[in-house]
């Protein structure tokens, strides 16, 4: 959920015109996968959010579905990169996913296939792109892009991929590779390339190419510099997004939070608090649905710790699980009631903390 603040930070950074083009793509995501069912769930999710509903009608229309939570890099902040994730590795098959996609392709409008791993890294990730996009489904993925060649730019573009987003955070290699650790710079750049020249080459308006920065201390005096970068290229947006620590750990803190805090998610004056500057009730609770590679629930994005999942989308159904004491303790929590369980929502209150 971005409020107020948030995008008040994104337009200082990345630039008003960022937020303006994003608006814009969703809203044509939205409107090209709409049918009515799928308008009606919409809605119905939107106000149950708002009432915060404990057992709710209905169904999650955004999922965020992990093929694989393997990577070749090693960022220094992400469980996968430091090798502290808690879930095991491995790759989702393509039946487990295409029955997933079957079961909720009447509500689903988004599909983001990645989170804690390197979505290219998967052999069949472009048959999953092209499956769910046969099923009117609009799909995303997020990459470092430094696992790719010239056959898959254009399994890129023929897949159906709606939305592109590369991560590039520094404008030379010293830089881009203090976070992105083990990563090229040149390789990104050359591989971006093929992309654009595969889309222009095929007339296609997809998929929509972003570039992704996470300002941090190291890369907040190039963000000018990579935003002009971005331009050369050609690509149709570049976001800049403030870099997560945990707040636990003072040497994260010092080596990667902005020395601006202007260009932070955080109050320099109350961080060890731990607060995001986050309002109002989840969003995963009630429209949004995230599933890793071996089926596994979790409440949200941020938790790799299967002792937090909310089922498995192998072993029972969507909805089923949607309603579950797992999912009816967590509302709860935000209609200010006892919760009748202990789950990481109930300490998290929306305010994710990676390694709770």
């Amino acid at each position: 959920m971005i409020n107020r603040q948030t995008i008040t930070l994104f337009a200082r950074t990345g630039g008003p015109r960022s937020v303006a083009v994003k608006g814009q793509q969703y809203a044509a995501q939205f409107v090209r996968h709409s049918t009515p069912r799928k308008l009606a769930n919409w809605l119905l999710a939107k106000a149950q959010r708002r009432l915060r509903v404990a057992r709710v009608y209905g169904y999650p229309y955004h999922y965020v579905i992990d093929p694989t939570n393997i990577c070749i890099l090693h960022c220094p902040l992400c469980p996968t990169g430091r090798g502290t994730l808690k879930r095991p590795r491995g790759r989702m098959a393509l039946d487990d996913f295409q029955r997933m996609i079957d079961e909720v392709a009447e509500y689903a409008y988004f599909v983001d296939l990645y989170n804690w791993g390197e979505p290219f890294l998967h052999p069949q990730v472009f048959d999953m792109i092209a499956y769910a996009s046969s099923k009117n489904i609009s799909t995303k993925i997020s990459t470092n892009l430094n696992y790719f060649d010239q056959g898959m730019a254009r399994q890129v573009v023929e897949s159906g991929l709606e939305e592109l987003v590369v991560s590039l955070d520094g404008a030379d290699q010293e830089i881009y590779e203090t976070y992105r650790v083990g990563g090229s710079l040149n390789k990104v750049l050359s591989n971006l390339r093929l992309v654009l020249e595969r889309k222009e080459m095929m007339h296609s308006p997809f998929p929509f190419v972003t570039i992704r920065v996470l300002l941090n201390r190291h890369n907040e005096s190039q963000i000018s510099e990579i935003r002009q970068l971005g331009r050369r290229l050609g690509v149709d947006n570049i976001v800049v997004a403030p870099i997560m620590v945990d707040t636990d750990r003072r040497e994260d803190m010092e080596e990667w939070l902005p020395t601006k805090d202007s260009y932070s998610f955080y109050d320099y004056e109350t961080r060890q608090d731990k607060t995001l500057q986050r309002a109002g009730a989840c969003p995963y609770l009630w429209q949004r649905f995230v599933i890793s590679w071996e089926g596994g629930v979790s409440p949200c994005c941020w938790y790799d710790d299967p002792a937090n999942d909310f089922g498995n989308a192998f072993a029972e159904p969507v909805k089923t699980i949607w309603n579950n004491e797992f999912y009816l303790a967590s509302r709860r929590v935000f209609r200010g009631e006892r919760a009748s369980r202990e789950t990481i929502c109930v300490r998290c209150r929306g305010r994710p903390h990676y390694y709770y």
